[in-house]
């Protein structure tokens, strides 16, 4: 069963959605996610790591967040890990 059937209040208009980064997306603006910005200009809240995934949060606003799955592949450009880590040292993340 999908863990999203444990959220039956969940609607993605109103809470948020999840984007799956693919190769195609690092070097562009994400307009189509209504956002000014390319993947390394994104102002992430935070970000967990897991399975091989930066799972990074967006927060619009209080209610509303967009979640990126972005695979720690060879083709993530450094400059969007150096954001990462940047936002990593902020939080005081440790491992």
């Amino acid at each position: 069963m999908p863990v999203i059937n444990e959220y039956p209040d969940y609607r993605p208009e109103d809470d948020g959605y999840l984007a799956l980064i693919e190769p195609a997306d690092v070097d562009r603006v994400l307009g189509n996610l209504d956002m000014p910005w390319r993947l390394s200009e994104v102002p992430f809240e935070g970000f967990t790591v897991a399975g091989g995934n930066f799972h990074a949060v967006y927060l619009a606003n209080n209610q509303f967040a967009l979640g990126f799955l972005i695979p720690d592949a060879a083709w993530l450009p450094g400059e969007v890990r150096r954001v990462l880590e940047e936002v990593r040292g902020i939080l005081g993340a440790t491992d």
